[in-house]
């Protein structure tokens, strides 16, 4: 009968560890769920910022094109303006 209830009381223990050991394993799927959700939105917030350098990159070099284009204009009309150089 002893014997009997030593069982009882180490079923018990091992029931109580189980059912922990389960709560710590929902904790962690939860946890997982967690980490995957901020993965994807810090992707997306990559992706984004991404696409933005890529759209300044683009508006840069037009303002530089736009830059060389007038110093090309004003280099051309300054030279018309010069009088022919004398030897």
């Amino acid at each position: 009968m002893k014997r009997l209830a030593n069982i009882d009381l180490s079923l018990g223990h091992l029931e109580k560890s189980m059912d922990d050991i389960a709560d710590e394993l929902r904790e962690m799927g939860r946890n997982v769920s967690d980490l995957q959700i901020r993965v994807v939105r810090l992707e997306t917030q990559r992706e984004a910022d991404k696409r933005e350098r890529e759209a300044d990159m683009r508006e840069l070099q037009a303002e530089i094109s736009r830059f060389k284009a007038e110093a090309e204009r004003l280099e051309l009309r300054l030279s018309r303006q010069l009088p022919p150089p004398t030897n």
